[in-house]
């Protein structure tokens, strides 16, 4: 068992250095941004992620959208929000949209999304 430990760390240590730091350092995607209304059409690399989503909600609902295979039509990932929190996403590389509806005031959100690194 020793000896599978020691080549494990040896293989790591045998990685590029931006390989080795993109596995630790993984890219975090801001959705919205202190927004009141629907965010931009936003690239993601997708894989196994992290959304969060904080702030003033208003009763507003954030769900996040995922660009279909048509280029046109965004549909739901399941992942919706009605108060700040956070969830676990895994969706194929491509576009993601956070939708905020049915605000009675005036929301302030911030919804970020991050690749979760997978040992």
């Amino acid at each position: 068992m020793k000896n599978l430990l020691r080549c494990a760390v040896a293989c790591l240590m045998l990685l590029p250095l931006p390989i080795f730091a993109q596995l630790q350092n993984a890219p975090t995607v801001v959705l919205l941004n202190a927004a009141a209304v629907t965010g931009p059409a936003t690239p993601y690399r997708g894989g196994v992620s992290q959304v969060s989503c904080t702030g003033t909600f208003a009763s507003a609902t954030v769900t996040i959208d995922e660009l279909a295979a048509d280029g046109v039509t965004f549909v739901s990932t399941g992942v919706t929000f009605t108060a700040a929190g956070f969830a676990a996403l895994t969706v194929p590389n491509g576009t993601l949209e956070a939708v905020v509806s049915g605000a009675t005031g005036t929301p302030s959100l911030t919804c970020t999304v991050s690749s979760v690194p997978v040992w």
